[in-house]
This record gives structure tokens, sequence and C-alpha cells, in this order.
């Protein structure tokens, strides 16, 4: 069973770069890509994945706050 990944990164080019490696390699699927904290909290709830690769340094809330909420809605990330 793969393990669901999913990004939260502002950079476009980090987060794009992170895509490319997670879908090249095996064991390992890309769930969502997201590049702030808001999308990410409206959407890995959904999704459920095994992994969040957080930017700490997001635009509006920052990843801390983003991990925050998002852990109590996915105990399992």
């Amino acid at each position: 069973m793969d393990i669901k990944v999913c990004i939260v990164d502002d950079n476009r080019e980090i987060r794009s770069a992170l895509e490319q490696i997670i879908k090249m390699s095996d064991g390992f699927d890309l769930y969502g890509s997201y590049s702030n904290a808001e999308e990410a909290i409206n959407s890995i709830p959904i999704l459920q994945p095994d992994v969040v690769l957080m930017d700490i340094a997001l635009p509006g809330m920052d990843g801390i706050a983003c991990v925050r909420k998002l852990k109590p809605l996915c105990p399992g990330v």
C-alpha cells in the first residue's frame, strides 16, 4: 500500500519539485498540493493522507497554526 502524501508550500517552484519527487518515487502517491493553509484545511481532512509536508512560513496562517487545526481532524497523519 502506497504512502499518501499532501504538500503545503506557498513557493511554486519548491511545491512543484516536491510534487515531481513524490510522483517519481515508488511507494508514494501525491494526494494533494496546496499553496496556503486555508486550502489545506479545507481539503486535507477529506483526503486523510498519511503524511503532510508542511511549509512553516506560509502567508496568512502559518504552517504551525495549520498543523494545530489539522491534527484533531486528521489524528493519524
